[in-house]
């Protein structure tokens, strides 16, 4: 119960202090970039969670169930299935940084709308 308690409160710690850095960094933007700036980086920071998001193509929640499936019963298939997982996370990972590399003047200029 002791470890419990402990565990609830760093998490709860944790929270609180990356809230705190969260509202200091924005703060700090703000002065230093104006209001069009602090736009701009918000438009680019949704840009980037898009990519985040679509990447992945929900590997993570099909990985959480199979191995929660697999972890009682069959260590070897548990086992392959990792290994196929983490070289599809791999490969999706790498295509997605190239896909980003190609696409990175037009996704800007499409974000930004500007020419510059």
């Amino acid at each position: 119960m002791k470890t419990l308690l402990r565990s609830v409160f760093l998490v709860g710690l944790s929270s609180v202090a990356n809230t705190f850095v969260s509202i200091l960094r924005n703060k700090l933007l703000a002065v230093a970039l104006g209001p069009s700036g602090v736009g701009l980086f918000a438009q680019l920071l949704g840009l980037q969670s898009l990519a985040v998001g679509v990447v992945p193509l929900g590997l993570q929640t099909a990985a959480l169930r199979y191995i929660a499936l697999y972890r009682n019963q069959d260590r070897e298939l548990l086992a392959r299935y990792l290994a196929t997982s983490v070289r599809a996370f791999l490969w999706l990972s790498v295509a997605g940084a190239v896909a980003c590399m190609i696409f990175l003047r037009p996704l800007t200029l499409w974000a930004t709308d500007s020419q510059a």
